[in-house]
């Protein structure tokens, strides 16, 4: 994945990454033709037609009342009204929940109404589809080479009432390093002078030529702001964005099995104090537990290692999301677990993904 200069090394979890989305990408392409377009800068009226402003809702501690939890941009990447947009601002941070109800408001004033069809966590990337159908417009993406160093670009943003800027022009300052972004992804980044505004995360990024070459995403990991500079953005080259987008467009999110709890790599200390139990690869941490799901149940808890599933090795996050992936649902998966130094195993069941449990 990524063509970035000055690529630093692949972890190993990158690699198995990669290898997981050009290997369903390479049986999945729905994409249209790429237009041609001979232009020396960005027309408005040319773009924001499929460019959208996106609502998220959220309901009241006693869940009686849906208020506005966040508001982002985003744009249709094909006609039948799909549309990129990033993903974590509409996920509340402590209890892991996903917005209840989204609206998406149109650069004609029209407002509709959009549900979540598919998420990359990994990338902070969501496909939001339209309930209503139509033939909506797209925009021309760039099947050139990546953006150079000192290119001129531009981050759009939806419209929706006001005044509020719309265009933001910014340059290509250097290549990522890999500390700016979580799961090891962020050389695969492209590296703008630029500040955006909430409401324009989710958006295109795109050249002088009037093509998107990317797609505007926030941070997702606050602590890492101090290998950053203010007024640095960090947006996902659009040709990482078609390959994840064609896995995510052939398997729908909350078509697929879930456990109930979410992982994350181990920290060294994890590793050292269970070094004597796991091999040197093995390993992963359960991150977060669902208060109404099989694994809290089942009495999983956070930080709780995972060896096995099933007998099998659990080698990385993405061998054990695939694990999930092929298990059959409503089955019972054994997982075998070291808690304060201890072995155990413990029975939970695999179920299908609820829509308020945001991966």
């Amino acid at each position: 994945m990524g063509n970035c200069a000055m690529m630093k090394p692949f972890s190993f979890e990158k690699i198995c990454y990669t290898f997981y989305l050009i290997l369903f990408g390479i049986f999945f392409n729905y994409a249209d033709g790429i237009a041609e377009v001979n232009r020396s800068d960005i027309s408005l009226e040319e773009v924001m037609p499929a460019v959208v402003r996106i609502s998220g809702y959220m309901a009241d501690t006693e869940g009686e009342q849906l208020s506005k939890y966040a508001e982002t941009s985003g744009f249709f990447f094909n006609e039948k009204g799909y549309i990129l947009a990033a993903y974590r601002p509409y996920v509340t941070a402590e209890t892991r929940l996903l917005c209840e109800k989204f609206e998406v408001h149109l650069y004609n004033g029209e407002t509709l109404s959009a549900a979540i069809f598919a998420v990359d966590p990994v990338l902070n990337l969501a496909i939001l589809k339209l309930k209503q159908d139509g033939n909506y417009p797209t925009l021309t993406l760039s099947d050139k080479a990546p953006p150079q160093v000192g290119d001129q670009v531009w981050a759009i943003a939806g419209k929706q009432t006001g005044n509020e800027a719309l265009s933001f022009p910014g340059q290509v300052k250097a290549p990522n390093k890999n500390s700016i972004y979580e799961d090891g992804c962020g050389d695969l980044l492209i590296n703008t002078y630029m500040q955006l505004p909430d409401y324009a995360y989710g958006g295109p990024l795109m050249n002088k030529e009037g093509a998107v070459i990317g797609i505007n995403i926030p941070y997702t990991h606050p602590e890492a702001h101090e290998d950053s500079f203010p007024g640095e953005e960090h947006p996902v080259p659009i040709s990482e964005v078609t390959i994840i987008a064609k896995v995510l467009y052939a398997f729908p999110t909350f078509e697929q099995n879930w456990i109930g709890f979410s992982v994350r790599r181990l920290t060294q200390e994890e590793r050292a104090a269970a070094k004597h139990l796991i091999r040197k690869r093995d390993g992963i941490a359960v991150d977060f537990v669902w208060e109404d799901g099989p694994a809290k149940t089942a009495g999983i808890l956070p930080g709780d290692i995972i060896t096995k599933m099933n007998g099998q090795r659990v080698l990385t996050m993405i061998h054990f999301r695939t694990q999930i992936f092929k298990a059959q649902r409503h089955s019972l998966a054994n997982l075998s677990i070291i808690r304060n130094g201890s072995p155990l195993v413990i029975q939970t069941q695999i179920e299908k993904r609820p829509l308020w449990a945001a991966p």
